[in-house]
């Protein structure tokens, strides 16, 4: 079952089935408030109202007359963004989005468009799996902002396209010294591409 809604120009289409939501072809930037909007009329819907909901969402706090906290919307469990286009860039900003599993790997699999997502380090916190479940503030997001960032087969020296990496590592301001690196993996604990992800374990 899926629901389909229009803001800001954009059309995205909810598949509650398969946790995906998918960009129309002629999208190339989604802001985070756009995704919102859009997720909260696809949770809100006749289709949709059975069921459970498909983001968590947290800012846009007023400070002071010219400043607000900056928004935050979480995809829950395995819902991925996927891109209709057939060439080019689909970007993700104007706030963080993030996956509560999977922390900022938010795309589902379309070899033919590259994906970035935009995010800020303020405020973003990202579960990670370290063999303890803790949380870790992901400071290292603003280095992957940067495109600091190589990916790799399994082996960690073979460098690859974003889609065929298993490996990912972000690198200082040097772009030499290496300062994290994360293996991604399915949900038996597999080491597997990134479109085939569902985590990540920090090496």
């Amino acid at each position: 079952m899926s629901y389909s809604a229009t803001y800001d120009g954009v059309t995205m289409t909810f598949n509650f089935e398969t946790e995906v939501v998918s960009i129309d072809a002629g999208t190339s930037f989604l802001p985070a408030e756009t995704l919102q909007k859009g997720a909260r009329d696809a949770e809100e819907s006749i289709t949709g109202i059975v069921y459970r909901r498909i983001i968590d969402a947290s800012g846009k706090v007023t400070l002071d007359a010219q400043s607000e906290t900056g928004l935050t919307v979480t995809l829950l469990r395995n819902w991925k963004i996927l891109s209709l286009k057939t060439s080019g860039l689909l970007s993700v900003g104007g706030g963080n989005v993030v996956n509560e599993n999977t922390g900022v790997l938010i795309f589902a699999s379309n070899p033919q468009v590259d994906t970035q997502n935009n995010t800020s380090v303020a405020g973003v916190r990202v579960t990670t799996d370290d063999g303890g479940g803790s949380n870790a503030d992901v400071e290292l997001l603003l280095k992957y902002h940067d495109n600091q960032t190589r990916f790799f087969l399994g082996d960690g020296v073979t460098e690859v396209p974003q889609a065929s990496a298993v490996r990912m590592t972000i690198y200082d301001d040097d772009d030499t010294t290496p300062l994290k690196t994360i293996e991604f993996r399915d949900s038996s604990g597999t080491p597997v591409t990134l479109p085939n992800a569902t985590r990540y374990v920090k090496l």
